[in-house]
């Protein structure tokens, strides 16, 4: 087993991406004011960021290794891994998502998966809302 080094005040979302082939496995971590990668095959240290505050769940989709979808406030956005910055604070904004789902009436999402070509996101209230990928 290994640590790994979280540097913030715990994790509302833990996630395992496999990226695309030749890259490492990553392990994600959502925090209040960002999410934290970490490649399974080397040091405790994190390698990338996504600064995006308020992000309440991360996951892959299926048949798009390099698509991460992370819920923030009441949307889905999809980044792509390979453009994530390095792990420095200097690193203060979200890169550009490649796409952004919107909750109607702007409910606040707590989680998200992609199962197949369908995007599905419950929120606070309970209501889930589903997209086609």
């Amino acid at each position: 087993a290994c640590r790994l080094g979280l540097k913030a005040d715990g994790a509302c979302c833990l996630a395992e991406l496999r990226p695309p082939e030749g890259h490492s496995p990553l392990v994600a971590a959502a925090t209040p004011n960002r999410s934290y990668f970490w490649d399974m095959r080397s040091s405790g240290a994190p390698c990338l960021r996504l600064p995006l505050p308020g992000t309440r769940a991360l996951c892959g989709a299926e048949g798009d290794p390099a698509a991460l979808l992370a819920a923030a406030g009441s949307a889905v956005m999809v980044f792509d891994i390979r453009r994530l910055p390095a792990d420095d604070p200097a690193h203060k904004k979200a890169p550009a998502p490649l796409a952004r789902f919107d909750a109607p009436a702007g409910g606040s999402l707590e989680c998200a998966a992609a199962l197949g070509g369908t995007l599905v996101a419950g929120d606070r209230s309970g209501d889930l809302h589903i997209w086609c990928l």
